[in-house]
């Protein structure tokens, strides 16, 4: 697993990159002040809630792209499993799949082991990174 390095996200990348067994950081270690001309009016927990997120539960966002490429089902269920407490769920998701509606059917029809918001191509991707404290996705085109 591969994830920028922010503070807030070292136990979320923990839990998720324990099954994988490994995972690599990449530029500089930064924090919310860094980010914040790119913050959309509102709190974290408004956003979240504005998402039909959980307001106070650490996000993973998972995302294939605008077109749903990659394997967005197995990291979804994947990070989930990863997720699931014995006392209670570690984070939720939120998973975007683009235009990928054969994803999102199989998506929505998955028993989700902590809260889940599937959605399809989003106009709103920037509320989406906000609400977010991690976020994994694939690279570049196609």
């Amino acid at each position: 697993m591969t994830f920028q390095h922010l503070p807030e996200c070292e136990h979320l990348v923990d839990v998720i990159a324990a099954p994988i067994g490994h995972k690599d950081a990449f530029g500089l270690a930064a924090d919310e002040q860094h980010f914040a001309f790119q913050t959309p009016h509102g709190s974290r927990e408004t956003l979240r809630r504005d998402l039909s997120l959980v307001p106070y539960l650490p996000t993973v966002l998972i995302s294939g792209g605008g077109e749903g490429h990659g394997p967005i089902a197995e990291i979804a269920t994947r990070t989930a499993d990863a997720l699931a407490g014995e006392y209670g769920p570690h984070g939720q998701l939120a998973v975007i799949c683009g235009r990928n509606k054969a994803i999102r059917r199989r998506l929505d029809t998955y028993r989700w082991p902590v809260p889940t918001q599937i959605r399809g191509y989003v106009s709103n991707m920037d509320q989406w990174m906000r609400a977010a404290n991690c976020m994994v996705t694939k690279a570049g085109p196609g």
